[in-house]
Parts: structure tokens; C-alpha cells; sequence
């Protein structure tokens, strides 16, 4: 049996961020891998029951997905945004097999199928694991046998890690499973539909969604954002070397400038309130001017925050948003080549229409041209011979499409294009 590795860390490693779901009730797990940037809203509470005296050590328990129990919810969820966590909220590795038992990593959750966890629980004792499902963004994990092909000892470390032959002799036929009530979790969103501020300097935004999971409000509580994912993208549009000013927001106080820490090129860090089960969401508007008026106040927190033991909460940051949506239905821009340019990314204000290429005899060189839809339709591009200033002439560019696949596979297919 090949065994899905759902999050590359040790199995028994617990979630910090996790947040309890009510009073005396067991946490829920926010910090699972590969969420996407969204988070699980709906788990399903299997206990599983050790019948014998001696502990079970990774012994397989199957779960059956049947319309008779809480695992009907899961009917139609994607299979590769599953999740499963013992009682700590920690990942477990998992297999999700088909009624036939073969092994199953795409596609949606259907009645029959099963789900194969391993199991450590004492002798004549109950565990519990949860199965996490409903996050729409989260991505498919790798599986232990996409490695195994590769490295044997990695097979072997990852059925150590399983313990198969830890187990007593026919310790499978002493446990038993009992499927409990579903339970739901939903963030309460605030400030996600806050209009732009008046002044126009402030010509790009980016949500920072700041999270509550807890019952409790969050305040004194320091929020942190890996900033690379925001840089890489605005200097697409203003220049490797602008230094943009920066200007944080929260709609309940619009007209202050939220102080920050850090740069663009690392993290930002800063503090804000948040109320309970409560998604807050924070603007960080981006000006090209360095100086522009109102920009949050920079100051200086101490790096290594975390080693000084300073409780943090969870944000996520967005997609960047240009104040000056894209008019004309179809653009296209030059970028140079070792950009890569996403679906998301947006073109420059004085973004180039034309490429220039310098290029020696008998050599080859690489350009990039974007090309952005406002709305789904068929594009046809053709490339026409290339003519110097003199009027020199060299055939068509040979020309290939770079597609991104879906999350899930993170396939770049090559493409090619007819040219002439």
C-alpha cells in the first residue's frame, strides 16, 4: 500500500496556531500545509478504539466514506485538499484508496472510498483523529511514493514512520472506529469591501488578512507577512529599483497610518485588534513615490521576534490591486525574459509595446511578451520577420506559449506556436 505524506514535517510535531473551537472542546487546526492561504471549515471526528492490551504502533484503521454517516459530507470534496490530524492537530500521513483499493490522489470524494490512517493508541484506550476538508484553495501534498521511486531509503523512513511492524499480529481486527458528528468553523469577515482612499498617489493595494481563530479578542498580539510574495510582483510594476512608500490601514480607523516593521524584500511586521473567529482585513496601500504623504510610521522591533517568545497571529496577504482597472479588453507589454508573470500580475503604467533585441551573428536571444484578457477568448498571435534600423531582415521568431496548470499537478507545458 503506498502511503500519502500530507505535510512534510515530523508526525507528532503539534500545531502552535491551532485555536480552540469552544470551551473544553479539542483545537481547531489552522496551520495545516499547503492551505493555499485559506483555511479548513469543516472536519470530520473519527474515534478509533483499541480493544487488546497491547498499544497499537501505526496500525492501518480504515475509514469507509458511506452516505449512512458524517463521512457523507466529505462526498464530493477534492481529494487532494483532505487533511488528517490526530488529537494534538498533528499531520498524520494517510492513504486515500478507492472501494477497489487502489490508490487515489485526484478527482472528488465519492461514496465507497476509503481513507487509511495509522493508528497509535494505547492498549484499551480510545484516540481520535479528525479528517479536514472544505478549503477550495489548498493544494494537493506530495506522496511518499513520488520520492520512493527515487530514494529507497525514504521508502523505508516513511514505513519506519507507519511502525507496520510495530504491531502485534492480527491487532487490526481489535480496533474499532466509531464516525462522530460533523463540526463547522467559519471566520467572521471585517473590512474586505473597503473603498479606496481618496488620494490617487496611493495607486496599488494589498489585503492583509489578519485571523482570529480563537474565542478570545486578539490585542498586544504582534502579525507578521512574509513580503517576498508582494515585492516579487510590485516590482513588475514599478522597477527593480523603486522604493516604494507604504501606508497601512484598518477601516475602523482609516484616517491613521498603522507603524510597521521590516521591509518589502523580507517581512512586515505590526500589531492590530481583532475580535473573536474574526477575519480582520488590513489595506497596505504602495505608492512609487518614496515620500508620498501619510505613509506608516517605520519603526524599528527587534529582529528574531519569534525567539523572544512575542505571540503572534496568523495573516495572510492578497492579490496586488491597481487603482486604474484595466480599461482596453485585450493588452499585451514586453517583460524581460527571467520575469515570470502570473495570472494575477497586472501591466505597467508605461509598460513597453515593442521589443528590442541586440543580438550577435549565429546567436540566440530570449524575449517575453504578456498578453491580458479582461474576459475568456480565443487570442491568435503571429510573429512577422524582424527589420533593423537599415531595414535588414531576419525570418519570424520561432514562438512558444508557457501554460500554468492547475495547483494540484504544477506542470509548465510547452506549447509551440505556428509562426509566419
Amino acid at each position: 500500500m503506498r502511503t500519502v505524506l500530507v505535510a512534510v514535517r515530523a508526525a507528532l510535531l503539534l500545531c502552535i496556531g491551532c485555536a480552540a473551537l469552544a470551551t473544553g472542546a479539542e483545537p481547531w487546526c489552522n496551520t495545516l500545509l499547503y492551505d493555499g492561504g485559506n483555511y479548513w471549515r469543516l472536519r470530520v471526528p473519527v474515534e478509533i478504539e483499541n480493544m487488546s492490551n497491547d498499544a497499537l504502533k501505526g496500525t492501518h484503521v480504515r475509514i469507509r466514506i458511506t452516505s449512512s454517516d458524517s463521512t457523507s459530507t466529505l462526498i464530493g470534496q477534492a481529494v487532494g485538499t483532505l487533511r488528517v490530524t490526530d488529537a494534538n492537530s498533528a499531520d498524520l500521513l494517510f492513504n486515500f484508496e478507492t472501494s477497489a483499493g487502489q490508490e487515489k490522489r485526484d478527482g472528488t470524494v465519492a461514496a465507497g472510498d476509503v481513507i487509511v490512517v495509522p493508528a497509535t493508541v494505547a492498549g484499551q484506550s480510545t484516540g481520535k483523529i479528525y479528517i479536514y476538508a472544505e478549503n477550495p484553495d489548498a493544494w494537493r501534498p506530495p506522496s511518499a511514493s513520488d520520492f520512493a521511486n527515487r530514494e529507497s531509503s525514504l521508502k523505508r523512513f516513511f514505513d519506519g514512520w507507519l511502525g507496520r511492524r510495530g504491531d502485534p499480529e492480527g491487532a487490526e481486527d481489535r480496533v474499532k472506529t466509531r464516525v462522530l458528528s460533523p463540526e463547522k468553523f467559519e471566520l467572521k469577515v471585517e473590512g474586505a469591501d473597503e473603498p479606496w482612499i481618496a488620494d490617487p498617489e496611493w495607486a496599488y493595494r494589498v489585503p492583509l488578512r489578519v485571523r482570529n481563530f480563537g474565542d478570545e479578542n486578539v490585542t498586544g498580539r504582534y502579525f507578521i507577512v512574509n513580503a517576498r510574495r508582494i515585492y516579487n510582483r510590485l516590482v513588475k510594476l514599478l522597477g527593480f529599483r523603486a522604493k516604494p512608500a507604504l501606508r497601512l490601514i484598518d477601516p475602523r480607523e482609516p484616517g491613521r497610518a498603522i507603524a510597521i516593521s521590516g521591509s518589502l524584500t523580507e517581512h512586515l511586521v505590526g500589531s492590530v485588534f481583532v475580535a473573536p473567529r474574526t477575519e480582520q482585513v488590513l489595506w497596505l496601500y504602495i505608492s512609487a513615490n518614496p515620500e508620498a504623504q501619510g505613509r506608516s510610521p517605520m519603526v524599528n522591533f527587534p529582529h528574531g521576534h519569534r525567539d523572544l517568545g512575542w505571540s503572534t497571529t496568523d495573516c495572510r496577504d492578497g492579490d496586488i490591486e491597481a487603482r486604474e482597472a484595466q480599461v482596453r479588453p485585450l493588452v499585451a507589454w514586453s517583460v524581460n525574459s527571467l520575469v515570470k508573470v502570473f495570472r494575477e500580475d497586472l501591466p505597467l503604467g508605461n509598460a513597453p509595446r515593442e521589443v528590442k533585441v541586440h543580438a550577435a551573428r549565429n546567436s540566440r536571444r530570449a524575449f517575453q511578451v504578456a498578453v491580458r484578457s479582461t474576459s475568456s477568448r480565443k487570442v491568435r498571435i503571429k510573429a512577422t520577420p524582424l527589420r533593423s534600423a537599415n531595414g535588414d531582415e531576419l525570418p519570424p521568431p520561432q514562438l512558444a506559449m508557457f501554460q500554468w496548470m492547475s495547483r494540484s499537478t504544477t506542470v509548465q507545458s510547452r506549447i509551440p506556436i505556428t509562426t509566419g
